[in-house]
Protein backbone atom coordinates (compact mmCIF):
# COMPACT_ATOMS: atom_id res chain seq x y z
CA UNK A 1 0.00 0.00 0.00
CA UNK A 2 0.93 3.49 0.25
CA UNK A 3 4.00 3.92 1.82
CA UNK A 4 6.18 2.05 -0.18
CA UNK A 5 3.59 0.09 -2.25
CA UNK A 6 3.99 2.01 -5.21
CA UNK A 7 7.79 2.76 -6.47
CA UNK A 8 8.17 6.79 -8.01
CA UNK A 9 9.13 6.52 -11.28
CA UNK A 10 12.71 7.66 -12.10
CA UNK A 11 14.42 9.74 -14.59
CA UNK A 12 13.02 8.85 -17.90
CA UNK A 13 13.50 10.43 -21.79
CA UNK A 14 10.30 8.82 -23.32
CA UNK A 15 7.67 10.27 -24.35
CA UNK A 16 4.39 10.88 -21.97
CA UNK A 17 0.71 12.01 -22.24
CA UNK A 18 0.40 15.45 -20.44
CA UNK A 19 -2.83 16.13 -21.80
CA UNK A 20 -4.98 13.95 -19.97
CA UNK A 21 -5.28 14.25 -15.74
CA UNK A 22 -4.34 11.74 -13.46
CA UNK A 23 -6.76 9.71 -11.84
CA UNK A 24 -8.52 9.70 -8.37
CA UNK A 25 -6.21 8.84 -5.37
CA UNK A 26 -7.32 5.82 -4.13
CA UNK A 27 -10.44 6.56 -1.74
CA UNK A 28 -13.69 4.72 0.01
CA UNK A 29 -16.25 5.66 -2.55
CA UNK A 30 -19.14 5.54 -0.19
CA UNK A 31 -21.09 3.36 -2.73
CA UNK A 32 -24.74 3.25 -1.98
CA UNK A 33 -24.74 5.57 0.97
CA UNK A 34 -26.04 9.10 0.98
CA UNK A 35 -24.24 10.78 -0.75
CA UNK A 36 -25.73 8.81 -3.92
CA UNK A 37 -29.01 9.07 -2.43
CA UNK A 38 -29.86 12.51 -3.43
CA UNK A 39 -29.60 13.46 -7.82
CA UNK A 40 -27.87 17.29 -6.22
CA UNK A 41 -25.72 15.74 -3.82
CA UNK A 42 -24.55 12.99 -6.38
CA UNK A 43 -23.60 15.89 -8.57
CA UNK A 44 -21.88 17.37 -5.86
CA UNK A 45 -19.90 14.28 -4.77
CA UNK A 46 -18.21 14.38 -7.79
CA UNK A 47 -16.05 16.64 -6.04
CA UNK A 48 -15.32 14.10 -3.54
CA UNK A 49 -15.15 10.91 -5.50
CA UNK A 50 -17.50 8.48 -6.08
CA UNK A 51 -19.50 6.54 -8.61
CA UNK A 52 -17.50 6.83 -12.18
CA UNK A 53 -14.12 7.40 -11.19
CA UNK A 54 -11.45 5.91 -11.50
CA UNK A 55 -9.00 5.35 -8.58
CA UNK A 56 -5.48 4.51 -8.48
CA UNK A 57 -2.31 4.96 -5.65
CA UNK A 58 -0.22 6.04 -8.62
CA UNK A 59 -1.96 9.40 -8.43
CA UNK A 60 0.15 12.22 -7.91
CA UNK A 61 0.11 14.82 -9.96
CA UNK A 62 -0.60 18.53 -11.24
CA UNK A 63 -3.19 20.04 -13.44
CA UNK A 64 -1.60 23.21 -14.77
CA UNK A 65 -4.06 25.56 -16.68
CA UNK A 66 -1.80 28.99 -18.51
CA UNK A 67 -2.19 31.51 -21.11
CA UNK A 68 1.51 32.40 -21.69
CA UNK A 69 0.84 34.13 -25.42
CA UNK A 70 -0.84 37.52 -23.07
CA UNK A 71 -0.67 39.48 -19.95
CA UNK A 72 2.20 39.67 -17.69
CA UNK A 73 5.31 37.54 -18.93
CA UNK A 74 5.97 36.44 -15.61
CA UNK A 75 2.15 35.62 -14.20
CA UNK A 76 1.20 35.21 -10.51
CA UNK A 77 1.01 31.43 -8.94
CA UNK A 78 -2.99 30.46 -7.71
CA UNK A 79 -1.74 26.62 -6.22
CA UNK A 80 -4.91 24.92 -4.94
CA UNK A 81 -5.45 22.24 -2.64
CA UNK A 82 -8.52 20.07 -3.07
CA UNK A 83 -10.49 19.93 0.48
CA UNK A 84 -12.59 16.30 1.39
CA UNK A 85 -11.38 15.62 5.02
CA UNK A 86 -8.43 14.16 4.02
CA UNK A 87 -10.22 11.22 3.09
CA UNK A 88 -11.27 11.74 -0.31
CA UNK A 89 -11.66 13.98 -3.16
CA UNK A 90 -9.87 15.45 -6.33
CA UNK A 91 -8.59 17.89 -8.22
CA UNK A 92 -10.54 16.71 -11.46
CA UNK A 93 -14.04 17.70 -10.57
CA UNK A 94 -15.22 20.00 -13.88
CA UNK A 95 -16.05 22.78 -10.83
CA UNK A 96 -12.45 22.85 -9.90
CA UNK A 97 -11.37 23.45 -14.00
CA UNK A 98 -8.79 26.70 -13.92
CA UNK A 99 -9.77 27.46 -17.13
CA UNK A 100 -11.93 30.32 -16.77
CA UNK A 101 -9.43 32.16 -14.19
CA UNK A 102 -5.89 31.61 -16.70
CA UNK A 103 -7.94 33.07 -19.62
CA UNK A 104 -10.14 36.14 -17.49
CA UNK A 105 -7.57 36.86 -14.59
CA UNK A 106 -4.08 36.48 -16.53
CA UNK A 107 -2.65 34.20 -14.04
CA UNK A 108 -1.60 30.63 -13.79
CA UNK A 109 -4.32 28.29 -12.27
CA UNK A 110 -2.39 25.11 -10.41
CA UNK A 111 -4.29 21.48 -8.73
CA UNK A 112 -2.75 18.67 -7.34
CA UNK A 113 -3.42 15.35 -6.04
CA UNK A 114 -1.95 14.26 -2.83
CA UNK A 115 -2.83 11.02 -1.17
CA UNK A 116 -5.67 10.45 1.44
CA UNK A 117 -6.84 8.61 4.31
CA UNK A 118 -4.90 5.72 5.13
CA UNK A 119 -2.60 5.75 2.35
CA UNK A 120 -1.68 9.24 2.99
CA UNK A 121 -1.94 9.78 6.60
CA UNK A 122 -1.61 6.13 8.17
CA UNK A 123 -0.65 6.45 11.84
CA UNK A 124 0.84 3.25 11.60
CA UNK A 125 3.81 1.49 13.84
CA UNK A 126 7.08 2.00 13.18
CA UNK A 127 6.72 4.51 10.07
CA UNK A 128 9.36 7.49 10.21
CA UNK A 129 6.76 9.50 8.08
CA UNK A 130 2.89 9.53 8.97
CA UNK A 131 1.97 12.47 7.38
CA UNK A 132 2.70 11.69 3.76
CA UNK A 133 -0.47 13.56 1.96
CA UNK A 134 0.74 16.86 3.91
CA UNK A 135 4.53 15.74 1.85
CA UNK A 136 3.12 15.19 -1.13
CA UNK A 137 1.88 18.71 -0.98
CA UNK A 138 5.18 20.25 -0.15
CA UNK A 139 6.42 18.29 -2.57
CA UNK A 140 4.52 19.34 -5.90
CA UNK A 141 5.13 23.40 -4.32
CA UNK A 142 8.73 23.05 -4.64
CA UNK A 143 8.44 21.14 -8.54
CA UNK A 144 5.91 24.30 -9.23
CA UNK A 145 8.77 26.79 -8.17
CA UNK A 146 11.61 25.11 -10.02
CA UNK A 147 8.87 24.72 -13.26
CA UNK A 148 6.88 26.99 -13.07
CA UNK A 149 8.40 29.82 -15.13
CA UNK A 150 8.39 27.27 -17.97
CA UNK A 151 4.56 27.89 -18.35
CA UNK A 152 4.49 31.59 -17.55
CA UNK A 153 4.37 31.50 -14.18
CA UNK A 154 6.52 33.76 -11.61
CA UNK A 155 7.88 31.45 -8.91
CA UNK A 156 8.57 34.17 -6.58
CA UNK A 157 4.53 34.78 -6.30
CA UNK A 158 3.06 31.49 -5.87
CA UNK A 159 0.12 31.54 -3.68
CA UNK A 160 -1.35 28.43 -1.99
CA UNK A 161 -5.13 28.17 -1.46
CA UNK A 162 -7.65 25.57 -0.45
CA UNK A 163 -10.90 24.55 1.36
CA UNK A 164 -11.88 22.63 4.02
CA UNK A 165 -9.00 20.18 4.49
CA UNK A 166 -7.04 21.67 1.85
CA UNK A 167 -7.79 24.55 3.81
CA UNK A 168 -6.68 23.61 6.57
CA UNK A 169 -3.59 21.89 4.71
CA UNK A 170 -2.51 25.82 3.35
CA UNK A 171 -2.28 27.01 7.19
CA UNK A 172 -0.55 24.11 7.96
CA UNK A 173 1.86 24.58 5.79
CA UNK A 174 2.62 28.07 7.45
CA UNK A 175 3.38 26.47 10.66
CA UNK A 176 6.18 23.21 9.28
CA UNK A 177 7.53 25.42 6.51
CA UNK A 178 9.17 28.19 8.02
CA UNK A 179 12.68 27.99 7.27
CA UNK A 180 12.20 27.55 3.81
CA UNK A 181 8.77 29.42 2.93
CA UNK A 182 8.59 29.38 -0.85
CA UNK A 183 5.28 30.85 -1.07
CA UNK A 184 4.24 34.40 -1.40
CA UNK A 185 0.69 34.43 0.20
CA UNK A 186 -2.16 32.07 1.83
CA UNK A 187 -6.11 31.68 1.00
CA UNK A 188 -8.00 29.55 3.07
CA UNK A 189 -11.30 28.62 3.06
CA UNK A 190 -13.35 27.04 5.79
CA UNK A 191 -10.08 25.70 7.09
CA UNK A 192 -7.24 26.48 9.62
CA UNK A 193 -5.17 24.96 11.35
CA UNK A 194 -6.29 25.80 14.39
CA UNK A 195 -9.63 24.49 13.49
CA UNK A 196 -8.69 20.76 12.23
CA UNK A 197 -7.61 18.63 15.46
CA UNK A 198 -5.10 16.05 14.36
CA UNK A 199 -6.33 12.67 14.37
CA UNK A 200 -3.13 10.96 16.09
CA UNK A 201 -0.10 12.05 18.62
CA UNK A 202 2.33 11.01 16.46
CA UNK A 203 3.75 8.23 18.91
CA UNK A 204 0.53 6.05 19.63
CA UNK A 205 -0.48 3.83 16.22
CA UNK A 206 -4.28 4.79 15.14
CA UNK A 207 -6.64 2.17 16.55
CA UNK A 208 -8.48 2.72 13.30
CA UNK A 209 -4.92 1.27 11.45
CA UNK A 210 -5.20 -1.35 13.82
CA UNK A 211 -8.80 -2.35 12.75
CA UNK A 212 -8.61 -2.45 9.12
CA UNK A 213 -4.72 -4.12 9.66
CA UNK A 214 -6.69 -7.03 11.79
CA UNK A 215 -9.62 -6.79 8.99
CA UNK A 216 -7.34 -7.32 6.18
CA UNK A 217 -5.96 -10.48 7.79
CA UNK A 218 -2.49 -8.70 9.01
CA UNK A 219 -3.10 -8.90 13.01
CA UNK A 220 -4.02 -6.29 15.09
CA UNK A 221 -2.07 -4.41 18.03
CA UNK A 222 -0.73 -7.58 18.63
CA UNK A 223 1.25 -7.77 15.84
CA UNK A 224 2.65 -4.37 16.17
CA UNK A 225 4.85 -3.46 13.13
CA UNK A 226 4.57 -6.91 11.09
CA UNK A 227 1.11 -5.09 10.11
CA UNK A 228 2.87 -2.32 8.23
CA UNK A 229 4.38 -5.30 5.71
CA UNK A 230 1.71 -7.15 5.80
CA UNK A 231 -0.62 -4.56 4.61
CA UNK A 232 1.81 -3.38 1.78
CA UNK A 233 0.92 -6.57 0.30
CA UNK A 234 -2.72 -6.36 0.40
CA UNK A 235 -4.19 -5.21 -3.04
CA UNK A 236 -5.09 -1.14 -2.59
CA UNK A 237 -8.88 -1.57 -3.66
CA UNK A 238 -9.35 -3.91 -0.95
CA UNK A 239 -8.36 -1.61 1.73
CA UNK A 240 -10.48 0.96 0.18
CA UNK A 241 -13.63 -1.44 0.50
CA UNK A 242 -12.81 -2.04 4.15
CA UNK A 243 -12.43 1.21 4.74
CA UNK A 244 -16.11 1.51 3.19
CA UNK A 245 -17.15 -1.07 5.80
CA UNK A 246 -15.72 0.55 8.57
CA UNK A 247 -16.80 4.14 7.98
CA UNK A 248 -20.33 5.67 8.03
CA UNK A 249 -19.69 8.89 7.55
CA UNK A 250 -20.10 9.18 3.87
CA UNK A 251 -16.19 9.48 2.49
CA UNK A 252 -14.67 10.94 6.15
CA UNK A 253 -12.22 7.91 7.61
CA UNK A 254 -10.61 8.12 10.69
CA UNK A 255 -7.30 9.12 8.71
CA UNK A 256 -5.79 12.34 8.62
CA UNK A 257 -2.91 14.85 9.68
CA UNK A 258 -0.63 13.26 12.87
CA UNK A 259 0.60 15.48 15.00
CA UNK A 260 4.36 14.36 14.90
CA UNK A 261 5.99 17.84 15.76
CA UNK A 262 7.44 18.32 12.47
CA UNK A 263 4.53 19.20 9.89
CA UNK A 264 1.33 19.02 12.07
CA UNK A 265 1.56 20.55 15.96
CA UNK A 266 -0.60 20.75 18.93
CA UNK A 267 0.41 23.82 20.06
CA UNK A 268 -0.69 25.67 17.23
CA UNK A 269 -1.96 28.29 19.30
CA UNK A 270 0.86 29.10 21.23
CA UNK A 271 3.21 28.93 17.91
CA UNK A 272 0.38 31.50 16.73
CA UNK A 273 0.88 33.65 19.48
CA UNK A 274 4.95 33.31 19.05
CA UNK A 275 4.69 34.53 15.56
CA UNK A 276 6.23 31.15 14.76
CA UNK A 277 5.08 30.95 11.13
CA UNK A 278 5.44 31.93 7.70
CA UNK A 279 4.66 35.17 7.60
CA UNK A 280 3.04 36.08 4.19
CA UNK A 281 -0.24 37.52 3.93
CA UNK A 282 -3.47 36.07 4.58
CA UNK A 283 -7.09 36.00 3.13
CA UNK A 284 -9.24 34.01 5.23
CA UNK A 285 -12.50 33.44 5.57
CA UNK A 286 -15.66 30.65 5.76
CA UNK A 287 -19.20 30.12 4.54
CA UNK A 288 -22.83 31.37 6.43
CA UNK A 289 -23.89 27.93 6.82
CA UNK A 290 -21.22 25.70 6.74
CA UNK A 291 -23.46 22.99 8.48
CA UNK A 292 -25.83 23.06 5.28
CA UNK A 293 -23.58 19.96 4.35
CA UNK A 294 -24.55 18.26 7.18
CA UNK A 295 -28.46 19.00 6.81
CA UNK A 296 -28.41 18.40 3.29
CA UNK A 297 -26.25 14.22 3.96
CA UNK A 298 -28.68 13.84 6.94
CA UNK A 299 -31.70 15.08 5.23
CA UNK A 300 -30.83 12.09 2.36
CA UNK A 301 -30.12 10.15 5.11
CA UNK A 302 -33.50 9.64 7.06
CA UNK A 303 -32.56 12.48 9.36
CA UNK A 304 -30.03 11.15 10.20
CA UNK A 305 -26.68 12.68 10.88
CA UNK A 306 -24.07 10.05 9.38
CA UNK A 307 -20.96 11.34 11.07
CA UNK A 308 -22.54 10.98 14.98
CA UNK A 309 -21.21 7.24 14.92
CA UNK A 310 -18.59 5.39 13.94
CA UNK A 311 -16.62 8.11 12.61
CA UNK A 312 -13.97 10.15 14.15
CA UNK A 313 -10.60 12.24 13.50
CA UNK A 314 -10.65 15.51 11.33
CA UNK A 315 -13.45 15.40 9.07
CA UNK A 316 -15.83 13.87 11.29
CA UNK A 317 -15.44 16.51 13.98
CA UNK A 318 -15.72 19.35 11.35
CA UNK A 319 -18.83 17.74 10.00
CA UNK A 320 -20.37 17.42 13.96
CA UNK A 321 -19.60 14.05 14.17
CA UNK A 322 -18.39 11.26 16.75
CA UNK A 323 -16.43 14.62 19.01
CA UNK A 324 -19.36 16.88 18.45
CA UNK A 325 -22.21 14.54 19.22
CA UNK A 326 -24.49 16.01 21.90
CA UNK A 327 -22.72 12.74 24.41
CA UNK A 328 -19.55 14.27 23.90
CA UNK A 329 -20.06 17.11 25.13
CA UNK A 330 -18.70 17.92 28.73
CA UNK A 331 -21.68 18.22 31.33
CA UNK A 332 -20.36 21.25 32.95
CA UNK A 333 -20.56 22.93 29.29
CA UNK A 334 -23.35 21.65 28.34
CA UNK A 335 -25.42 23.81 30.48
CA UNK A 336 -23.41 26.81 29.19
CA UNK A 337 -25.20 25.91 25.41
CA UNK A 338 -28.56 27.14 24.44
CA UNK A 339 -31.44 25.04 24.91
CA UNK A 340 -32.08 24.35 21.06
CA UNK A 341 -28.10 24.03 20.27
CA UNK A 342 -27.69 21.21 17.65
CA UNK A 343 -24.41 19.77 17.34
CA UNK A 344 -24.48 19.25 13.79
CA UNK A 345 -24.19 23.29 14.05
CA UNK A 346 -20.77 22.83 15.60
CA UNK A 347 -19.22 23.07 11.81
CA UNK A 348 -20.49 26.38 11.47
CA UNK A 349 -18.83 27.83 14.78
CA UNK A 350 -15.41 25.49 14.25
CA UNK A 351 -14.74 26.96 10.84
CA UNK A 352 -16.58 30.88 11.41
CA UNK A 353 -14.06 31.10 14.93
CA UNK A 354 -10.98 29.16 13.39
CA UNK A 355 -11.12 31.47 10.34
CA UNK A 356 -11.01 34.53 13.36
CA UNK A 357 -7.76 33.30 15.26
CA UNK A 358 -6.10 32.72 12.01
CA UNK A 359 -6.57 35.99 10.74
CA UNK A 360 -6.38 37.72 14.17
CA UNK A 361 -2.67 35.67 14.75
CA UNK A 362 -1.51 37.36 11.65
CA UNK A 363 -2.66 40.97 12.38
CA UNK A 364 -1.14 40.25 16.07
CA UNK A 365 2.37 39.74 14.35
CA UNK A 366 2.00 43.24 11.77
CA UNK A 367 1.02 40.58 8.42
CA UNK A 368 -1.81 41.60 6.24
CA UNK A 369 -5.12 39.81 6.97
CA UNK A 370 -8.25 39.90 5.33
CA UNK A 371 -11.34 37.96 6.45
CA UNK A 372 -14.53 36.94 4.36
CA UNK A 373 -17.50 35.35 4.77
CA UNK A 374 -19.30 34.23 1.72
CA UNK A 375 -23.27 34.16 1.73
CA UNK A 376 -24.07 33.30 -2.11
CA UNK A 377 -27.40 30.86 -1.96
CA UNK A 378 -28.51 30.20 -5.39
CA UNK A 379 -29.90 27.85 -7.20
CA UNK A 380 -27.36 26.25 -9.40
CA UNK A 381 -25.76 25.41 -6.44
CA UNK A 382 -28.52 24.55 -3.69
CA UNK A 383 -28.65 21.07 -2.22
CA UNK A 384 -32.03 21.72 -0.96
CA UNK A 385 -34.26 24.04 1.03
CA UNK A 386 -32.42 25.19 4.53
CA UNK A 387 -28.66 24.41 3.24
CA UNK A 388 -28.00 28.12 2.36
CA UNK A 389 -24.28 29.08 1.58
CA UNK A 390 -22.91 25.20 2.78
CA UNK A 391 -19.45 23.91 3.33
CA UNK A 392 -17.37 24.45 0.01
CA UNK A 393 -20.57 26.01 -1.75
CA UNK A 394 -17.66 29.12 -2.47
CA UNK A 395 -15.64 26.69 -4.32
CA UNK A 396 -17.69 26.84 -7.72
CA UNK A 397 -18.11 30.66 -7.48
CA UNK A 398 -14.11 31.40 -7.05
CA UNK A 399 -13.44 29.13 -10.28
CA UNK A 400 -16.59 30.58 -11.96
CA UNK A 401 -17.54 27.27 -12.30
CA UNK A 402 -21.40 27.53 -11.02
CA UNK A 403 -23.30 26.40 -13.51
CA UNK A 404 -21.08 22.39 -13.57
CA UNK A 405 -21.70 22.21 -9.51
CA UNK A 406 -25.48 21.05 -9.52
CA UNK A 407 -26.35 20.75 -13.13
CA UNK A 408 -26.65 23.48 -15.80
CA UNK A 409 -28.66 25.51 -14.33
CA UNK A 410 -27.22 29.33 -15.75
CA UNK A 411 -26.01 31.89 -13.22
CA UNK A 412 -28.36 34.83 -12.54
CA UNK A 413 -26.97 38.76 -13.28
CA UNK A 414 -26.33 39.22 -9.25
CA UNK A 415 -24.66 35.57 -9.65
CA UNK A 416 -22.47 36.45 -12.15
CA UNK A 417 -21.21 39.55 -11.11
CA UNK A 418 -20.23 38.18 -7.61
CA UNK A 419 -18.37 35.39 -9.75
CA UNK A 420 -16.25 38.13 -11.37
CA UNK A 421 -16.00 39.92 -7.94
CA UNK A 422 -15.00 36.97 -6.04
CA UNK A 423 -12.47 35.86 -9.01
CA UNK A 424 -10.98 39.48 -9.15
CA UNK A 425 -10.19 39.16 -5.81
CA UNK A 426 -8.38 35.84 -4.80
CA UNK A 427 -6.48 36.91 -8.54
CA UNK A 428 -5.49 40.66 -7.16
CA UNK A 429 -4.30 38.94 -4.23
CA UNK A 430 -2.70 36.46 -5.78
CA UNK A 431 -0.78 39.48 -7.80
CA UNK A 432 0.25 41.14 -4.77
CA UNK A 433 -0.57 39.49 -1.77
CA UNK A 434 0.19 42.59 0.59
CA UNK A 435 -1.60 45.75 -1.03
CA UNK A 436 -3.61 43.99 -3.85
CA UNK A 437 -7.10 43.74 -1.92
CA UNK A 438 -6.55 47.10 -0.39
CA UNK A 439 -6.66 48.58 -3.64
CA UNK A 440 -10.03 47.42 -4.24
CA UNK A 441 -11.36 48.74 -1.31
CA UNK A 442 -11.27 45.57 1.01
CA UNK A 443 -10.10 46.60 4.74
CA UNK A 444 -7.53 45.12 6.67
CA UNK A 445 -8.91 42.51 9.03
CA UNK A 446 -9.72 44.18 12.76
CA UNK A 447 -12.14 42.44 15.01
CA UNK A 448 -13.12 45.74 16.55
CA UNK A 449 -14.49 47.17 13.57
CA UNK A 450 -16.45 46.57 10.20
CA UNK A 451 -13.95 45.16 8.60
CA UNK A 452 -15.51 41.23 7.63
CA UNK A 453 -16.21 41.07 4.15
CA UNK A 454 -19.50 39.31 3.38
CA UNK A 455 -19.21 38.04 0.11
CA UNK A 456 -22.68 37.52 -1.91
CA UNK A 457 -24.41 38.63 1.14
CA UNK A 458 -28.57 38.97 0.52
CA UNK A 459 -27.26 37.18 -3.03
CA UNK A 460 -26.09 40.84 -4.28
CA UNK A 461 -23.39 41.57 -5.52
CA UNK A 462 -20.65 44.65 -4.01
CA UNK A 463 -18.72 44.93 -1.17
CA UNK A 464 -20.68 44.46 1.95
CA UNK A 465 -18.65 45.08 5.69
CA UNK A 466 -19.98 43.93 8.69
CA UNK A 467 -18.82 43.60 12.30
CA UNK A 468 -16.74 40.14 13.28
CA UNK A 469 -18.19 39.96 16.49
CA UNK A 470 -21.97 39.30 15.01
CA UNK A 471 -20.50 36.11 14.48
CA UNK A 472 -17.80 35.67 16.66
CA UNK A 473 -20.20 35.27 20.04
CA UNK A 474 -19.80 31.86 20.47
CA UNK A 475 -15.41 31.42 19.92
CA UNK A 476 -15.08 32.02 23.33
CA UNK A 477 -17.16 28.82 24.68
CA UNK A 478 -16.33 26.87 21.55
CA UNK A 479 -12.53 27.33 22.63
CA UNK A 480 -13.37 26.03 25.96
CA UNK A 481 -15.48 23.10 24.61
CA UNK A 482 -13.06 22.02 21.89
CA UNK A 483 -9.90 21.88 24.92
CA UNK A 484 -12.23 19.95 27.39
CA UNK A 485 -13.22 17.41 24.28
CA UNK A 486 -9.30 17.17 23.47
CA UNK A 487 -10.05 18.30 20.39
Amino acid sequence: MGMLHTMPLRHSTSLANLTTQKDDCSQPTGAGGPMQASPLLKAYGAGMGGDGHNYTEDCLGINIWTKPQTGEKAKAVLFWIHGGGFSSGNANAPFMDGARYANDEDVVLVSIHYRLNILGFPNAPGLKEQNLGLLDQRLAVEWVRDNIANFGGDPKRITIFGESAGGGAVDMFAYAWTADPIIAGIIAQSGAAGSMPPSGNGKTPNSAWYAVSKAMGCGGAEAGEKTVECMRGKPTDLIMKELDRQTTGPGITPFGPVADGKLVFKDVAQRGDAGNFIKVPLLVGNTDHESGLTTAIAAAAGGKNPFSSGSSGPGAAMMGGTNASASAIPSGLAAMLPKDFNPMNIMDSLMSCGSGTAASVRIKNNIPAWRFRYHGDFNNTSLGPGTGAYHSSDVPAVFGTTELRTGNVKDTPEEAQIIKEIMRAWATFAKDPAKGLTSLGWPIYDAKKDTLIRIGYNNQPGLNLAPATQYDQVCGMMKSMMGMMGI
